[in-house]
Parts: structure tokens; sequence; C-alpha cells
């Protein structure tokens, strides 16, 4: 499900966090203070997109990555893997795009999401590239290059699956270094293009860099020396266009726009289509700017790429889309209604008519009053089955009791439903597992059934499996 109008857009890149609106940028000091349903796309900071292939089934893909990474010594043993895209390979192996964040790192994000009144939605920049691959790249070799201060973030793939993927940084603000990474870039590209047995149709490229405004003197050199992050941005004096990271001629900061110079000349050495998104200048509070194509690739996220719990997702979903279904529900009941009342009208009609014409007969009369007693029965029956369905549930008040019960357990759920028994009373039906060695993992559901316990739900029926590295359960409560 795309992003409601009506939600903001927060982004943080290389440390800071931005609001979005159509013309301005606004600074966020914390999460916290910003208020109203929001959808928060993060670098988490700083963590780059990877790709590998792993000897495992797709559905243990993730796990086998983060341990495979530990044994490496390359990550820790608090971390969390953020699945971007995954497929099977053959009938052992699976290719896998992901980001790995620790967990000091993305537990700030998910307490503020928790603590939030309104709807708080987490994506990885890196999610926003694969949804950029996905949705713009058709069925074209595409590589997807996001530029952010001297960073390019970058993902290769064909219609939504990924190639390759990782991050290129340049040693310095200078022509020479500017010129070398995009030199690496192209050799990059190619590189894992050549390893898929693969050629670049088009690269789509889109940036976030940011000048911070100094004083705007046109006698005086430099408004914006400095200041400008990344090698994507160039001034205007009039005369020329200079290319690089900030220059020291721009007279001020309305001179001062993006040059892509460098993108196409990459797209030049591989041979491919440039795609460039337009970028938007917005201005920010104390003066200073961002230019950024952002905007334009925003749209392309979706629910399901978000790094929130599955509980947050279903509570977004369900709040879009209740109204909808209460407007169907009405337009239903309304269709029924006028139905029910023309075929009323079309039988009395004919017996009137037959009446005037002398063609009723004594066996004729009771068919009609029987069809007509039948769609009555009809609606009536209807009336009392849904007058028969005893509660109501509170989704909030559920998911928020779940998400409770969970604390810092490594217990996830997978799929929530209510359905109703016999006696029309709801039952919610709970899908998960627990991500553990099998004795903490059976101690942790243990402990998370006792705490749905103690807030007054009732474990109607229980079962779950096991493998070496986790449990998988299905658990059926009731309310008191």
């Amino acid at each position: 499900m795309m992003k409601s109008s009506g939600d903001l857009t927060l982004i943080e890149v290389d440390g800071v966090t931005y609001k979005l609106s159509k013309s301005r940028a606004h600074l966020v000091p914390d999460l916290r203070e910003v208020h109203g349903g929001k959808w928060v796309v993060s670098d988490y900071k700083g963590a780059e997109p990877r790709m590998m292939s792993v000897e495992s089934q797709a559905r243990y893909a993730d796990v086998l990555v983060q341990r495979k990474l530990q044994e490496l010594g390359e990550i820790g043993n608090q971390t969390r893997v953020l699945t971007h895209w995954k497929q099977a390979r053959g009938k052992g192996s699976t290719d896998i795009c992901f980001t790995i964040v620790d967990n000091d790192v993305i537990s700030p994000y998910e307490d503020a999401a928790f603590d939030d009144e309104d709807h708080h939605l987490q994506f990885s920049h890196n999610a926003l590239l694969y949804s950029v691959l996905r949705n713009m790249g058709g069925g074209k070799v595409t590589a997807v290059l996001f530029e952010h201060d001297r960073h390019v973030d970058f993902m290769i793939g064909r219609s939504g699956k990924v190639l390759g993927a990782g991050r290129l940084s340049s040693y310095a603000a200078t022509e020479e270094a500017k010129s070398a990474l995009a030199e690496s870039l192209a050799d990059e590209l190619k590189r894992m293009c050549e390893e898929a047995h693969a050629k670049i149709d088009q690269i789509i490229h889109y940036g976030f860099l940011v000048a911070q405004a100094g004083a705007e003197d046109s006698d005086t050199e430099a408004s914006l020396s400095g200041t400008l992050q990344g090698f994507g941005a160039s001034t205007n004096t009039g005369s020329e266009e200079t290319g690089g990271w900030a220059q020291s001629t721009a007279h001020s900061a309305s001179d001062v726009k993006l040059d892509s110079e460098w993108v196409k000349v990459t797209a030049e050495r591989l041979g491919c289509d440039c795609n460039m998104q337009k970028a938007t200048r917005l201005n920010l509070d104390d003066g200073g700017f961002v230019m950024t194509g952002l905007p334009a690739v925003l749209k392309h996220l979706d629910t399901a790429d978000s790094s929130s719990t599955m509980a947050a997702k279903l509570s977004y979903v369900s709040t879009r889309l209740a109204p909808m279904m209460l407007f169907l529900t009405a337009v239903v009941t309304l269709l029924l209604f006028f139905t029910g009342w023309w075929f009323d009208k079309e039988a009395n009609s004919i017996i009137f008519d037959e009446s005037l014409e002398g063609q009723l007969t004594s066996s004729t009369l009771p068919q009609v009053e029987g069809a007509v007693s039948q769609y009555d029965n009809g609606v009536i029956g209807f009336s009392e089955k849904l007058a028969s369905l005893r509660d109501s549930m509170d989704v909030q008040q559920i998911l928020h009791d779940l998400s409770a019960a969970r604390e810092d357990k490594s217990i996830f759920i997978d799929k929530m439903s209510v359905a109703f028994d016999q006696q029309k009373k709801p039952i919610i039906k709970i899908v998960g597992r627990v991500m553990d060695p099998f004795e903490k993992a059976n101690q942790d559901y243990d402990h998370f059934l006792t705490a749905l316990k103690r807030v007054k739900y009732v474990v109607k029926a229980k079962k779950f499996t096991t493998d070496i590295t986790q449990i998988f359960f299905n658990v059926d409560l009731s309310r008191e």
C-alpha cells in the first residue's frame, strides 16, 4: 500500500533528519517532536546495501547470512538483517540483497515508533533503492544511483531481480577525486554485470545535496564555499559552469544547481541511457537549501518495503482501509435495498396486471407470495446472523498487547487474524516465530503466553514446530 497524502515524510541522511514539504526542508532534532502520521526514511547511520549468495532455502537465507558474517568477524552478535529482496537459485541456494544494522542503531527508531500515538513506519534508504529498481527498471538491466555527501549507493537489477549492490565513496572534495570515483563506479558496475552475464541498459540517478548558506554578498567570495555536500553540485557565475563539490565562485545561493555531468560520463562509459530524476530545491530554515530528487522517487515506496514490525504495518494498512471498507459496505447495503425494492415493485406490478386481465388463478397467487416471502426471509435471516455475532475486537488494543508481551524477546508476529467460533465469539489467530536456540526460544514462548494471560487473554489452542535456530508457533486466543 502506498503512502497516504496526509502522512509526513521525514528523511535522515548522513546523520541529519529533515521533514520534507512541498518547498521546504525543516531540520528535525528529535523524531518525537514531530506529530502526525509519518514515513521515516533513514540511512541507519550509513548502513550499506549488500548482496550475497548462501547455501540455504529462501526462508532461512537472512538467518544464514547473519551467521555467516558473524563467523567472518564482519559483524557482532547484536545485529539485524533487513532483507530487501531474495530469490531461490536452484534447490539449495538463495540470492539475497540486504542491509545489516546494529541493534543499538535501529532500537531508538523502533522505540520512537512504539511511543508514537500516530502511525510511524520506518524505511531504509536501501529499500528505496530497490523500490525504484522494481518500479522504474522494467525489463531493462538498470543501475539505480543515490548520491549523497561524497557517497554513491547503487543497486543493479532487472525486472525486480537484484544483480548487485554496494556503495562507493570519494576520498576528498576535489575534481580529481570526483573523476576517480566516477571511473571506479563505472568499473564496479561493469564488473558486476559481467559476473551476471548482463549489460546495463540505463542508469537512474537521484541525489540529496545540502548547501548551508553564508553571507550572500555579490561583492565577496563564496557564500557557499566549502558547505555544499556532494560532488553533484556546480555553481553558475553567468559565464561558465564549474563542476565539483562547493566552488568559491558562487555569488548567491540561487546560483547553485545540480551538476549531472559525471553521471552522463559514467553512462557513456557503460554505453547506456541516463535517466536523471528531476531535482527539487527545498529551502532550509537557516537560509540554506537542499537539492534533491527524492520527491520524484519516494512515491514508489510501499508498506511492504518498511523495516517496521509486522504489527505496525498491519495497523497502518487496517486504518487506511477502514474508510474504504465502510464506504463499500454502505454502497453494497444500498444496492441490496434498492434491488429488493425493485423486485418487490415488479412482483406487485405483475400481480396487478394479471388481476386486471382476469388471468390470475388461485394457483398462481401463492407462487407470487412465496417469491416475495423468500426475499423477505433472506433479509431477515441475514439480519439475524449479523445480530448473533457477539463482542467486537479493538484491533489497536490487540496489537498493543501483542507488542507489549514480546518485550525484548526475539519474537516475531508474522500474521494476525480474527475469526468467529460456533458461538459467534471472536477468536484471535496468531502465527509467529522465536529466533533463538530451542531452549531459550521455548522459555521466551512460554513467557510470551504468560504475559498475554496476565492481560485477560485465554489460550484456546496452541502448537509449535522447531528447527535448530528457531521455533514456529500458532496460537488461538480469546478475551475474558
